[in-house]
């Protein structure tokens, strides 16, 4: 064979070999788009998934911080609708003090109600002395009149009586020239007519104190009947007012009313439910109903409840928003109570600690759909004897951000 062709054998059979190399190289290599794909949907995942950290601390860190797990203890869910409303006023818990005539007010012992003190039941807060009309007065000034000339009068046979009387008192001195009976008539018309001018003196100056702008006679007590927190003072003492105006207002917060809207398109006929104020979730208050709106609500378009709370410590106040849990007929579901301390909120979830073994705490979602007292009820994800924290999971949860930022840190 020339050497000319054995070369050009050569060549082709080390081309055969280069290309076959490339193919194998080719397949073992994953393919571009693939690991794109991969890493794509790995990041997805990452950002749709939420993500339940865990943390773990020495046994030292735990003791110097003070953290303390419960035991989730088994409860039991009842079926129940979800509805909102708002606190009303209960009206028999309010009381308003009006003015029973026409006059000016004055305080009791220079004491007046002011807004937001307490009042007992009974409490007089002060009295209102009587504004006189126009016609009163002419009519009290004709009796003053009157009385004055019954004074001077009176006067005037008090004197002629006592002349009398000193006279037939010396004849009856002087050898009983008058008799002792003459004597003791002249002593009786007297004394009858001093009576008389007594009278006569009161009268005129009762009226004369009546007739003056500063005068309190006649005044009527001003005395409130059902005590309780004073939310309204629309008169000031000396202030003149008119008959029925309102004084004083005063409430009580112990008992509220909650006025409750049902979705639309739900028929139910509740007796009872149980309350809970907006932040404040886990402090529930019984209610019964007392009312049903006689037509739906043209806003809500859903039937329309009125439950009275049973009585608390009046920290609530009307207009406060309250979310109702109503039970409804069905099977009761088995879950954990969930203590209110122990949940912690982050990226809008709502999160608690669970120690997965000793030193090692879990982060786990929790769901706030069914509120308790004390706490939230859940029929998932919890199971009863496990141990949460109750104490210290704001710190766990800080030690879990800090620790996904060290990684971070480390690559730039």
């Amino acid at each position: 064979m020339r050497p000319s062709r054995k070369k050009g054998v050569a060549g082709a059979a080390w081309m055969a070999v280069v290309a076959a190399l490339m193919v194998l190289m080719s397949s073992c290599q994953p393919d571009r788009d693939d690991v794109k794909a991969a890493e794509s949907k790995k990041q997805s995942d990452k950002t749709e998934k939420p993500f339940d950290g865990e943390v773990k601390l020495d046994r030292e860190t735990v003791q110097r911080v003070g953290i303390e797990t419960q035991e989730l203890a088994p409860a039991t869910i009842k079926p129940e609708i979800t509805a909102y409303g708002t606190l009303e006023e209960d009206p028999s818990e309010v009381f308003v003090l009006r003015s029973p005539i026409a006059g000016v007010v004055h305080p009791q012992d220079g004491h007046w109600p002011t807004l937001g003190s307490e009042v007992a039941d009974g409490t007089r807060v002060g009295t209102i002395s009587p504004r006189l009309a126009a016609i009163d007065q002419v009519t009290l000034r004709d009796k003053l009149a009157s009385a004055r000339a019954e004074t001077e009068a009176a006067q005037a046979s008090l004197a002629l009586a006592r002349q009398e009387f000193d006279r037939l008192k010396e004849l009856n001195a002087d050898n009983k020239n008058v008799s002792d009976k003459a004597l003791q008539e002249a002593s009786t018309h007297l004394a009858t007519e001093e009576a008389r001018l007594r009278g006569a003196q009161s009268s005129m100056q009762l009226l004369q104190s009546t007739l003056l702008p500063e005068s309190r006679i006649g005044s009527v007590p001003l005395e409130v009947a059902r005590g309780g927190q004073v939310l309204e003072v629309p008169v000031q003492p000396e202030e003149s007012i008119e008959a029925g105006q309102s004084l004083v207002r005063v409430g009580r917060f112990d008992r509220l009313l909650a006025r409750i809207y049902l979705p639309p398109g739900l028929h139910i006929d509740p007796m009872a439910a149980t309350i809970s104020v907006a932040g404040q979730e886990g402090d529930m208050t019984p209610a019964v109903r007392v009312a049903i709106a006689s037509s739906i609500d043209p806003k809500y378009q859903g039937q329309v409840f009125v439950f009275r709370l049973t009585p608390r410590k009046p920290t609530l106040r009307p207009g406060q928003a309250v979310t109702a849990h109503i039970p409804v007929p069905g099977a009761n579901e088995r879950g954990v109570l969930i203590p209110s301390r122990s949940v912690v909120r982050f990226q809008g979830q709502a999160w608690v600690y669970v120690e997965a073994e000793p030193l090692l705490f879990v982060r786990r979602a929790v769901s706030l759909d069914h509120p308790a007292r004390n706490g939230w009820l859940s029929a998932s994800g919890f199971r009863p004897s496990e141990h949460i924290v109750v104490i210290g999971a704001q710190m766990l949860l800080s030690e879990e951000m800090k620790s996904q930022l060290k990684p971070d840190q480390d690559q730039n």
